[in-house]
């Protein structure tokens, strides 16, 4: 097809270049960057299913906070492979600041694949910039036939649990806009 590179066996589309390139996740969700609250509750550990196109080594996960929540409160952000084990998070981080919020963490790779991104505040009032579709909650849809968004194991003041567990679908929430860098 003229204006497209062949495919090339065994190659994978890699970002893994301080500078060179990021992800936004979780990238199946169309929609406007809006204000929206962590969680319903305190503790609630919100997971998304995402399918991510491209290998990612990343060392920086960021993340906004909009509206502070009170003195001490935390929240945190992570991921989770397709059997929804814990594979990295950003631990627990100050959910009072309204700030953007660059955290480092071990090189972490992401291979293309099914995962779970995750987000959980000990602050029921804390709210962050998160994606939000403009047409459709594309949640309600994903969650149709099977469970890909709702609530699993409880997390711990901003510490995400080694497993989701078994997930009770909802779809109450929006993921939190989540920047993975290199």
């Amino acid at each position: 097809m003229p204006g497209r590179l062949p495919r090339l066996p065994g190659v994978v589309a890699s970002i893994d270049t301080a500078g060179e390139g990021f992800v936004v996740v979780p990238i199946i969700t169309p929609g406007n960057l809006v204000t929206m609250l962590i969680s319903s509750g305190v503790n609630a550990t919100w997971v998304f299913q995402f399918i991510l196109p491209v290998r990612i080594t990343f060392t920086e996960i960021v993340t906004e906070i909009t509206t502070g929540g009170a003195s001490g409160k935390k929240y945190g952000v992570g991921f989770y492979d397709k059997d929804k084990n814990l594979i990295i998070e950003t631990g627990a981080l100050d959910a009072e600041a309204v700030a953007i919020n660059s955290t480092n963490v071990t090189s972490t790779t992401l291979e293309p694949g099914v995962y779970w991104q995750a987000q959980t505040t000990d602050d029921a009032a804390t709210q962050a910039r998160g994606l939000a579709s403009a047409v459709v909650d594309v949640w309600d849809l994903a969650n149709k036939n099977n469970t890909r968004s709702g609530t699993g194991n409880a997390s711990s003041a901003g510490v995400l649990p080694a497993t989701i567990g078994t997930i009770t679908k909802s779809t109450i929430r929006f993921p939190v806009a989540i920047l993975l860098e290199p």
